[in-house]
């Protein structure tokens, strides 16, 4: 059997050897040394998937401060501004990655209890200086 190389590699095709087996009654893999080693699957060990939340303590404590108040939050340091951007592709793409910033501190916020469960976030983007503007949904 042959292994294709990997999209834009430069290593020769692989002629794949049978699979030898050890005196523990496992299967090696031939190309161990190079490209890993073929494990049991009891013996995976799994992590948590993702990348771990971070948060912004000022952003939460800001967010608690406005709708603890009946008020709604400027986050002045989440403008995004059309011509700081070449595309709308790009522009539509940093509005999101920020607005998904906000969304995951509410999150946090409900999840400590700060916020009632069952409530809903607003983002409002300002047409003149690119400030999202976060409220409770009422």
């Amino acid at each position: 059997m042959e292994i294709s190389p990997l999209p834009n590699s430069n290593a020769p095709l692989i002629v794949a050897a049978p699979v030898a087996i050890s005196r523990a009654g496992r299967k090696r893999d031939p190309l161990a040394t190079d490209w890993g080693q073929a494990i049991d699957l009891s013996e995976i060990a799994k992590s948590r998937r993702g990348a771990t939340a971070t948060y912004e303590q000022g952003l939460l404590d800001a967010l608690t401060e406005a709708f603890s108040n009946g008020l709604a939050l400027a986050v002045s340091p989440l403008a995004v501004l059309q011509e700081s951007y070449k595309t709308q592709d790009e522009y539509a793409n940093a509005k999101q990655a920020n607005a998904a910033e906000i969304r995951k501190h509410f999150n946090r916020l409900v999840e400590l209890g700060l916020i009632a469960d069952g409530s809903k976030v607003s983002i409002n983007w300002h047409p003149e200086t690119g400030v999202p503007q976060v409220s409770l949904k009422g």
